[in-house]
C-alpha cells in the first residue's frame, strides 16, 4: 500500500512517477483510435490491463497503483491503461443522438477492449491480467465473461459480478436507489445542464 508520506508498506521509499516513466500510444482498434497509457517495460514478463472509471480516464492508475505495483513485482510488469472509448484522447467520439446509443454499449466497449487484447497486446498467447475500477470495473467483468480466454486474472473494485448486481438491482430498494445516480449521468444534456451552476466551486 503506498501511503500518503510516499511509503511503501514495508516503509522504504517510493517516488511518484515522473513524465517519462509513462509513455502513451495510439494504437487503432477497428475504427477507433485508442489512447493507452504504459508504465512499465514492453519485454515485461507480465502485462497488467487496467480500465479506468467514470469520469476519470488512463492517468488515474499512473500516480500510485502502477509504480507501487511494479515496485512489489520487481519491475517484472507492464501497467497498460487505454482511455477507454468516449474518453480523453481516444477518438473518435462517436455520435450519440439519445440514451442507450449503440456506440456506447457495454456490449460495444467490451468488444473493443478485446480487440486491443488481441490484435496489440497478444492476449490470445500470454493471457493479461486484468483490473478495472467503477465502469471500468463493469466492462473487465464483461471481458472476463465474455472473453475468458484473454484472462488470466481478474481483479475489480466497487462493481459486483453482473448476475449478483441485477439481482440487486431489481429487488433491494437500498442497490436501487444508491444507482439512481448512473440514469442521471446516461442523460448527459441533462446532467451537464443541472450540474453546470455548480462548476467553479
Amino acid at each position: 500500500m503506498l501511503f500518503r508520506s510516499g511509503k511503501h508498506r514495508n516503509c522504504s521509499d517510493m517516488t511518484e512517477p515522473d513524465s517519462t516513466s509513462v509513455t502513451y500510444r495510439m494504437y487503432q482498434v477497428g475504427p477507433t483510435s485508442m489512447s493507452v497509457g504504459q508504465f512499465g517495460s514492453d519485454t515485461a514478463a507480465v502485462t497488467v490491463v487496467a480500465l479506468h472509471g467514470f469520469p476519470q480516464a488512463s492517468g488515474m492508475w499512473f500516480p500510485a497503483f502502477a509504480p507501487e505495483l511494479s515496485h512489489a513485482l520487481g519491475g517484472s510488469v507492464r501497467v497498460v491503461a487505454p482511455d477507454m472509448r468516449g474518453f480523453n484522447r481516444t477518438t473518435p467520439k462517436y455520435e450519440c443522438p439519445s440514451m442507450s446509443c449503440e456506440a456506447y454499449t457495454p456490449t460495444a466497449i467490451t468488444a473493443e477492449v478485446a480487440l486491443l487484447l488481441t490484435t496489440h497486446f497478444n492476449a490470445e498467447a500470454t493471457p493479461v491480467h486484468l483490473v478495472g475500477h467503477d465502469w471500468g470495473a463493469a466492462i473487465a467483468w464483461r471481458v472476463a465473461i465474455f472473453y475468458p480466454q484473454l484472462v488470466a486474472t481478474l481483479s475489480v473494485a466497487n462493481v459486483a459480478h453482473p448476475s449478483v448486481f441485477q439481482q440487486f438491482l431489481a429487488h433491494d430498494e437500498r442497490q436501487i436507489a444508491a444507482s439512481g445516480f448512473a440514469a442521471h449521468l446516461a442523460d448527459s444534456d441533462s446532467a451537464y445542464e443541472q450540474e453546470r451552476p455548480m462548476q467553479g466551486r
